[in-house]
């Protein structure tokens, strides 16, 4: 971890000067990030050099609209502390919609204590590691966007004019990339960070899709998931994933778990806790038991 210091220590200072205000928490991330993908080394480092970083006090729909950023699939809902964006959208001209290639960036609100941004900017490098191969395709009439396992799938209808926009495996992916995140919080730990006003007691907290990450940590756990993801999520190979999923829990296995989670959320998000609340709780929980089960048998009650 040390060694990741002092490369993140160089790498951050190539960019700005160690009076920036926010130059301790870059090098912090980056110490973490290099330290979990030190077998991509060049990839983290080639994505810090060409990613616009924007971390102010303000909103991030201010940020986007103060940089003139206008990306097709965020809309005008954000209101999260950090958003990232691997430069990839869709425009739309002469009547057609095509992907265009922009610069990627991350948007962090710090108007929040240390460590929450620290997380933040953490949590969003660690979704462009996830964009960066194979990103974008086009699959006539279908336009898409890889998102880590996610997918942002537009499809335009010239004949009525209308869009149609689509999110698959969006929460599956976030609580990927919390669990991810937490991990190498926990890492940061391990580093002098005494004056840097960081609270060692909120380095392994994460409250973000809270509820969908407590019933997939068992998944995560699970050596043999955790590696199929890992092993394949960088490179974009999504298909092997679903395919190798499907082979264990059986046909549509992995969509219907991401379905679920999707819903659950959903009405996490509204406090809806009626009977379908519980029943995909259930359904999530039996899912998971059953591939461990399958798998290593590693699962506890």
């Amino acid at each position: 971890m040390e060694e990741s210091y002092v490369e993140a220590l160089k790498l951050v200072s190539s960019r700005y000067d160690s009076s920036y205000e926010y130059f301790n928490i870059l090098v912090l991330a980056l110490s973490t990030l290099l330290y979990k993908y030190r077998d991509k080394k060049d990839l983290v480092e080639s994505i810090f050099k060409d990613v616009d970083i924007y971390i102010e006090k303000d909103s991030i729909l201010n940020v986007l609209k103060k940089n003139n950023i206008e990306i097709v699939e965020f809309g005008d809902s954000i209101d999260d502390m950090g958003v990232s964006h691997n430069g990839y959208d869709f425009i739309f001209e002469n009547n057609k919609v095509i992907i265009s290639r922009g610069k990627p960036f991350i948007i962090c609100n710090s108007s929040c204590n240390n460590t929450e941004l620290l997380n933040t900017f953490i949590h969003e490098f660690n979704h462009l590691i996830k964009f960066s191969n194979e990103t974008s395709k086009l699959d006539k009439p279908e336009y898409t966007i890889r998102n880590g396992i996610g997918y942002f799938r537009c499809i335009y209808n010239p004949k009525t004019d209308i869009l149609y926009e689509y999110d698959y495996y969006h929460v599956l992916d976030e609580v990927i990339n919390v669990i991810e995140t937490t991990e190498m919080m926990e890492n940061i730990g391990l580093l002098p960070i005494d004056n840097l006003d960081i609270d060692k007691s909120l380095l392994s907290e994460d409250m973000s899709y809270e509820l969908c990450v407590y019933l997939i940590r068992p998944l995560w756990d699970n050596p043999k998931f955790r590696s199929l993801i890992e092993d394949n999520i960088i490179d974009g190979s999504i298909d092997t994933i679903i395919r190798s999923f499907n082979d264990t829990l059986g046909d549509n296995s992995f969509e219907r778990l991401a379905d679920y989670l999707d819903d659950l959320q959903d009405l996490e998000d509204a406090n809806n806790t009626k009977k379908k609340y519980y029943r995909l709780i259930n359904n999530i929980k039996k899912m998971v038991k059953e591939y461990n089960r399958k798998t290593i048998n590693i699962y506890k009650k």
